[in-house]
């Protein structure tokens, strides 16, 4: 599994979409974003300027590109919205979200609380 900041998700001939951070089962080493074919997870951090292009734009199509989960990040609530397909979109973990991407045998326990201290 590898993680990149910035990513890009890849589908020839025009879509690209870049979130904040990419988590993807690693490829080749050297391989170009294209051959990338197992994305677990796109992360956007949302502001009040963006939130309406990742909610409405980039979290269906991520999902419908065949990303694992989209979460995003919501500065105001405090809060990882956390989308999968096929799911309710949206589902707010404000104290600690159990990530278990697929393919994965382990849940990895994200506690939230400490990732906003001192943003305010």
């Amino acid at each position: 599994m590898l993680i990149a900041s910035p990513g890009a998700v890849v589908r020839r001939p025009k879509t690209r979409l870049e979130p904040d951070i990419l988590v993807f089962r690693s490829p080749l080493v050297g391989a170009k974003w294209e051959s990338v074919q197992e994305h677990l997870l796109a992360v956007e951090t949302t502001s009040r300027s963006t939130v309406v292009h990742d909610r409405d734009f980039k979290r269906p199509a991520y999902l419908d590109l065949g990303v694992g989960e989209v979460w995003r990040v919501d500065l105001d609530q405090e809060a990882i919205l956390v989308s999968r397909l096929g799911e309710p979109p949206d589902l707010a973990h404000r104290d600690r979200l159990l990530w278990a991407p697929r393919g994965f045998d382990r849940t990895l326990p994200i506690e939230i609380g400490p990732l906003f201290r001192g943003l305010a």
